[in-house]
């Protein structure tokens, strides 16, 4: 080690020390309530520290504190609109902020609280005017103030001034910059991905080691159903960055959609051996095996979750679809219960638990949890679906309708999911004429989901008639 770095580490540790001395002063001050003397910048510091950590109690303290020395300083005044902003006192925050307006004119970042605030409010184009004050002063990050203005037009679904403020980031700072998802983003709102592959690929002529430019090109690519070409792109970031955890989900995604499904497994078990605690990966995993019908290795997999986070739900479902699967309902249903247990609630857990107990052909209980959401006021279109199967299942099919009908003409829920119900419910029971009208009817606005008439009856996958319809709006995509 050379002199210098003695001399770095040394006063890094004198810093240290001197900060401990102040937070164990201030501390015993705020104990023991005996009167203690702190300069302004000392403050300041103390208010930074708890800030960082979280503590709004310890914070205020310093605050409080400081204000009776210096009641004018606009400084903790300024933190002080901060902490009440935080609190959600969005109102008193402003009004403190308006009386220190004519004090901190340059200093960025009361401009940049000002207009956090009125984000946080929801008035995003006061906040863009607080923003773009910022880029007149000699604020050194350029690129965060870009990124923040557009991440506001973003939010305004005003997309693209949100791609010109967030270009306009990246010319700033090319590098890890979040900005480079969120051109992504506008791109794919605004149905222009070849305009998003275009401004990617003059990234990387520039910069060619740029693992996200490559990346976000290449969800552009999965999105247009270009998975040859999502491949090459992606296979290029992973070269570049192949620990970076969202290139290789990426990755497995799109080899998956290429059918390429022993690569996929193989690159997510190479994953998770390098980090077996990681529970996302290991569900990932554990899922992955389960679209290749290895039920036996992703129970393995989702055990080795269970082992670690005992109560991960995701893990606990995907064990019980294994479980059915291998024709063990008594253990599957015990996995459910187990999920819905520990889900503390979780509205999205107990869907899916209702949509396992139908995979298990157990419509009672499905009908249960269903139920017991819409009674909780989650009447999301999703429950609706599968509530309507189970109730059809069961032998309701006038109740089944009912529900449906109520959805649509009742409570206005456009949803095409629901026309396919109804058609589904229609060709069932022999409605012939109506149910290949509604079919049609749901296929013109989305023949994606055509699938849920499959869940009324998969004899319908051989009517010639219904296939050819769906062919038909199926081509036209």
């Amino acid at each position: 080690m050379t002199n210098n770095e003695d001399d770095f580490f040394e006063f890094e540790e004198e810093e240290d020390k001197e900060f401990n001395e102040l937070l164990s002063r201030f501390e015993n001050c705020v104990n023991s309530g005996e009167y203690q003397f702190f300069d302004s910048d000392e403050i300041l510091e103390l208010v930074d520290y708890y800030s960082g950590w979280m503590d709004r109690e310890m914070a205020q303290k310093a605050i409080e504190l400081g204000l009776k020395f210096y009641p004018h300083s606009p400084e903790l005044l300024l933190k002080k609109a901060k902490l009440l902003a935080d609190q959600n006192y969005t109102l008193e925050a402003l009004k403190l902020l308006h009386s220190i307006e004519s004090q901190m004119v340059n200093d960025p970042d009361f401009y940049i609280t000002k207009g956090d605030i009125y984000s946080q409010m929801g008035l995003s184009d006061q906040a863009i005017k607080e923003y773009k004050k910022l880029l007149a002063l000699d604020y050194p990050n350029k690129s965060l103030v870009y990124n923040i203005i557009g991440s506001e037009y973003l939010m305004q679904n005003k997309y693209e001034d949100a791609i010109y403020y967030l270009k306009k980031s990246v010319e700033y700072e090319i590098e890890n910059n979040p900005a480079l998802y969120k051109i992504y983003f506008c791109y794919s709102e605004l149905n222009q991905l070849e305009e998003a592959i275009k401004y990617y690929q003059k990234i990387i002529d520039e910069d060619p080691f740029n693992a996200d430019a490559w990346l976000y090109m290449s969800f552009c690519y999965y999105d247009l159903k270009q998975y040859e070409e999502a491949l090459e792109s992606i296979n290029f970031a992973f070269a570049i960055n192949p620990s970076d955890l969202l290139i290789v989900l990426k990755k497995s995604d799109i080899l998956k959609e290429l059918n390429r499904y022993s690569e996929a497994i193989e690159l997510l078990t190479d994953t998770v051996k390098k980090d077996p605690q990681n529970t996302y990966m290991l569900n990932v995993l554990a899922e992955t095996l389960l679209e290749t019908s290895d039920y036996e290795k992703a129970a393995y997999y989702f055990h080795k979750v269970l082992h670690i986070h005992p109560k991960d739900s995701r893990s606990w479902l995907g064990l019980a679809k294994a479980y059915i699967h291998l024709s063990q309902d008594s253990e599957a249903i015990a996995c459910i219960q187990q999920a819905v247990t520990n889900s503390e609630n979780d509205p999205e857990v107990e869907l899916k638990a209702g949509k396992l107990y139908v995979l298990m052909e157990y419509y009672e209980n499905a009908q249960q949890v269903l139920k017991n959401l819409l009674n909780k006021g989650y009447d999301k279109t999703e429950v609706i679906v599968w509530l309507c199967i189970a109730l059809e299942k069961s032998g309701y099919a006038v109740e089944a309708f009912d529900l449906v009908i109520e959805q649509l003409e009742v409570k206005q829920n456009k949803d095409v999911e629901l026309e396919y119900c109804v058609a589904g419910l229609l060709l069932l029971y022999q409605y012939r004429q109506q149910g290949l009208q509604m079919l049609e009817k749901a296929l013109q606005k989305d023949a994606s989901k055509h699938q849920i008439i499959y869940e009324f009856s998969p004899f319908f996958e051989e009517d010639l008639e219904i296939q050819a319809l769906i062919e038909h709006y199926d081509n036209e995509k």
